[in-house]
């Protein structure tokens, strides 16, 4: 099975002091998806661009929609919309050990995804020395715990299913929604998706919205000063090792100019410790 190491050399120069392990990026696994499943696909998940870490330049895009009646298999009645009642069962935990996330009040993985991770595609995270902080460079509007669940899940499916990612689960350690409810992704077992050949020890977090054109909103920035200070505090992860994308050499211009300009206050200013 694939796993989630690059299709392609990377040709820039590790920086000193930054992870230099190669990246766990999908492969695109052409030969094991038939043509007519990655038509399904495609078809189900739409074309995406995740401009939060290629680029945020022009408008923001809508998720594509899930390729099965969301309302169903979360056990609800309408067509085409979120169920919220009790009566959805969330996804197993994946197999081994569990892990509690060191981000106090996160929502567990389980309360969102409806599919178990891809264990054979995934590799150790190993030590954790860096954050890396990401937008997904979308038009986020939701306001509601469903139309968060809703999000995620359409970027699990993206990340996992679509042929020219073929990832082994959600690319993010954590997400930050826009009323500051923080999110557990990717297990912290395993690298993320998230900086082109700086994934090992690089936790990733993700803030929904397109900050070249939004700002973020007041909670959700203490829902990322939270998320990074927790984290910064049981790695012991230094101020100068909480990084935004477009701090590591990556061709992006994620996460959005106001994120960014909050990034470069924030630090000086101890908010991340």
């Amino acid at each position: 099975m694939p796993t989630d190491q690059p299709m392609y050399p990377d040709t820039a120069a590790p920086a000193a002091g930054r992870p230099t392990s190669p990246d766990p990026h999908a492969a695109r696994a052409q030969a094991d998806v038939p043509a007519s499943r990655r038509a399904f696909i495609r078809a189900g998940l739409g074309v995406l661009l995740l401009g939060g870490c290629a680029t945020t330049r022009g408008p923001g895009r809508s998720l594509p929609s899930p390729a099965w009646d969301s309302t169903a298999a979360r056990g609800g009645t309408g067509a085409g919309t979120v169920a919220t009642s009790g009566s959805w069962s969330p996804a197993p935990a994946p197999p081994g050990p569990s892990t509690v996330p060191p981000v106090p009040g996160a929502m567990p993985r389980t309360a969102w995804a409806l599919g178990t991770p891809v264990a054979d595609r995934l590799l150790p995270l190993g030590a954790i020395s860096h954050i890396t902080i990401h937008h997904d460079a979308l038009l986020c509007h939701a306001e509601s715990e469903a139309g968060s669940r809703e999000i995620l899940e359409r970027h699990r499916r993206y990340h996992v299913l679509d042929a020219s990612h073929r990832w082994g689960d959600i690319g993010y350690h954590f997400i930050v929604d826009r009323r500051g409810v923080v999110w557990e992704g990717r297990s912290l077992r395993y690298q993320g998706a998230h900086v082109k050949n700086y994934n090992p020890g690089n936790v990733g977090i993700m803030l929904m919205g397109n900050f070249e054109q939004q700002r973020p909103s007041e909670a959700q920035l203490a829902g990322l000063r939270h998320t990074v200070s927790s984290l910064a505090r049981a790695y012991r992860i230094p101020q100068r090792q909480v990084r935004t994308h477009r701090e590591w050499p990556s061709a992006t211009a994620c996460p959005g100019l106001h994120l960014q300009r909050y990034v470069e206050s924030a630090r000086p200013a101890g908010h991340f410790a």
